[in-house]
């Protein structure tokens, strides 16, 4: 055993007792421009250029709008095939998904939601079709357990949990209870000084991506879909997946982490979907509630620093909306967030493509600052130690056995006790530090 070498292990893993990992920057906003439907064609109002850019074409747009523009996002990804390269899911999940896996095996909570006007492809780059292959939540749950494998072949302990819930009609429903039943369970949430809370909603632990495809497969039977002028396969509720992540690795490192991704129903025209009875109320509900997230949005985007140090938005800004509730832990708690906006290219869609837009700027301003909730277990580090002391112990005692001298042993024994005592003396210090500081 390496003194030097262990004083170092030690050292890093009190200073992560003191220090959390954290994040400070805005929330990261793709635009996705959907495919053109046939009677479309030729009527593009929207062109990409380099550097992430959106750009109106003038001569396509009603007057007094070919000055809108031009917007810039963090990724601009083209999926109408006017230049000839389609942005498949594939790729929008290699630029826009696979970082929050990442972020999210390091402790931190994320949270991905698609926006947009019905028919512009939400679900489908959440969840995927036949066509287009599977969608981004599909393709990191894939890429999750084959870490998670991976993970636990080195002796770390890794639980995943799920949740799928729908907000229809201003009511929460768990589309995971009663598993070959049509009928829904209605969910209650409230509001605790420490955020929202979900109850009485059914926990599935999931151990392989074929399992939470099977979970998603019941979701999708019992949510409400219909088919309207817009889209034939209309959501008309807000989809919430919500995943737990326990972490339990073998250096003593422990982390819980969740993971949001919302399916949103898009924002519906009267007149351009064509719905009458109970559409229309669900249309009603459906637009109300992007609402009051836009207005939730808005408030966060306004949150100022005051003495170097954020304001925290009010919780009664999001109680206007299930839906803004449901997702007030992900917008205002330790997450990082990825927004995919997607958009109609055809001009006839202008007016809605232009709100999209619009939000998506509103997004990018919001700055978030999410800390990882990795930290060590002092137990199982301290438990390490004594175990190592326990075999020089054991090898002292039978030292004809031994490959090394009874004198080497003797002052490897004392130099671990040493760093032993160490450790606890600096594991309290830093403790009562962190207190403090909690105070502050």
């Amino acid at each position: 055993i390496d003194s030097t070498e262990m004083s170092q292990v030690l050292t890093a893993s009190a200073k992560q007792m003191a220090e959390q990992k954290s994040q400070d920057e805005h929330i990261s906003v793709a635009v996705r421009l959907r495919p053109f439907v046939p009677h479309e064609v030729g009527n593009a109002c929207f062109s990409f250029s380099d550097g992430d850019q959106v750009n109106v074409i003038p001569s396509a747009v009603p007057a007094g709008h070919e000055k809108e523009g031009p917007w810039k996002y963090d990724h601009a990804l083209d999926s109408s095939a006017l230049r000839g390269q389609v942005i498949s899911n594939a790729q929008c999940y290699d630029i826009v998904g696979r970082s929050l896996l990442t972020h999210a095996l390091e402790g931190f909570n994320v949270c991905l939601f698609c926006y947009g006007q019905t028919g512009t492809g939400k679900t489908t780059t959440v969840l995927g079709d036949e066509k287009n292959g599977k969608g981004v939540l599909l393709l990191l749950l894939a890429d999750l357990f084959q870490r998670v494998s991976d993970m636990e072949q080195t002796g770390s302990k890794v639980n995943v949990k799920m949740q799928v819930l729908e907000v229809y009609n201003e009511q929460v429903f768990d589309l995971l209870a009663n598993a070959g039943k049509d009928k829904k369970q209605k969910i209650e949430l409230h509001v605790l000084p420490g955020g929202v809370q979900i109850k009485g909603a059914e926990t599935k632990e999931v151990q392989s991506v074929d399992q939470c495809q099977a979970y998603i497969n019941q979701a999708n039977r019992l949510k409400h879909i219909a088919a309207t002028y817009m889209n034939p396969q209309s959501s008309r509720g807000h989809t919430v997946f919500k995943f737990v992540i326990e972490q339990d690795g073998q250096d003593g490192i422990h982390s819980t982490s969740e993971m949001y991704f919302a399916d949103l129903a898009g924002h519906e025209n009267e007149k351009t979907t064509h719905v009458t009875g109970q559409q229309l109320v669900e249309l009603s509900f459906i637009n109300k509630s992007l609402m009051w997230l836009q207005s939730a949005i808005h408030a966060l985007a306004a949150t100022k620093k005051v003495h170097g140090k954020k304001t925290s938005p009010q919780l009664s800004q999001f109680r206007n909306s299930k839906l803004t509730l449901l997702l007030c832990n992900a917008l205002t708690g330790d997450s990082l967030i990825n927004v995919i906006v997607t958009v109609s290219p055809a001009a006839e869609h202008f007016g809605t493509s232009l709100s999209s837009l619009k939000f998506a700027n509103e997004v990018k301003r919001i700055h978030i600052e999410a800390h990882s909730s990795s930290h060590m277990d002092p137990h199982v580090v301290i438990k390490r130690l004594e175990d190592e002391v326990k075999s020089l112990k054991e090898q002292l005692a039978t030292p004809s056995g031994a490959d090394v001298p009874v004198d080497n042993l003797t002052r490897q024994n004392q130099e671990l006790r040493e760093q032993l005592e160490s450790f606890r003396t600096a594991f309290q210090e830093l403790s009562m530090q962190r207190d403090e500081l909690s105070e502050k």
